[in-house]
């Protein structure tokens, strides 16, 4: 798992910077990803507690950690949501993004109000698997962003399973180079 914790705190913080250079004027979903990285590699650094084990202050600051990233990361999904609203190129993204975000805070009440450890388990899996579906096509419309951004191009018709798609994937415009777009 420390393995697991330090690949995702590192892709966590270049994700970060990747959206902060991806969407200007976000400023809150950047920084709360990057923050979020951070305590994947407090966690890496901080092994849990083994069960039965009396806690120790390694299993303190690892379950603090965790938790950290259990709040942090779906309300860093809501703030990109509505980040995207004020871009037409990520304007699409912005509902899915939101529709996420609640489903990871339902997800995250669940799992704070779950007693036992049987279902809380099964509840910080759930959330697990929400917040990496996320972010992984999160990287993927980045990673689009940034080669049109390096062809000289910007996406102006939404990804493909928006209800207002036009079929064939983003349509692409050139910009000039100044308008800021390098």
């Amino acid at each position: 798992m420390t393995l697991a914790f330090c690949a995702t705190g590192a892709g966590l913080l270049l994700l970060a910077l990747a959206l902060r250079r991806a969407v200007p004027g976000a400023r809150v979903a950047p920084a709360l990803l990057g923050l979020a990285g951070v305590l994947h590699l407090v966690d890496a650094a901080f092994p849990t507690d083994a069960r039965g084990v009396p806690p120790t202050t390694h299993g303190l600051i690892h379950n603090l950690a965790g938790l950290g990233i259990f709040v942090l990361l779906p309300i860093a999904m809501v703030a990109a949501g509505r980040a995207f609203r004020a871009h037409p190129a990520w304007r699409s993204f912005s509902h899915p993004t939101l529709v996420w975000g609640g489903v990871a805070l339902v997800g995250l009440l669940v799992l704070l109000l779950s007693g036992g450890v049987d279902r809380f388990g099964a509840g910080q899996r759930f959330g697990v698997a929400t917040w990496f579906s996320w972010l992984l096509v999160l990287a993927w419309r980045v990673r689009q962003a940034d080669s049109a951004r390096a062809a000289g191009t910007v996406p102006v018709a939404p990804i493909p399973w928006s209800r207002r798609s036009h079929g064939g994937g983003p349509r692409r415009m050139r910009v000039p180079s100044a308008v800021g777009v390098e």
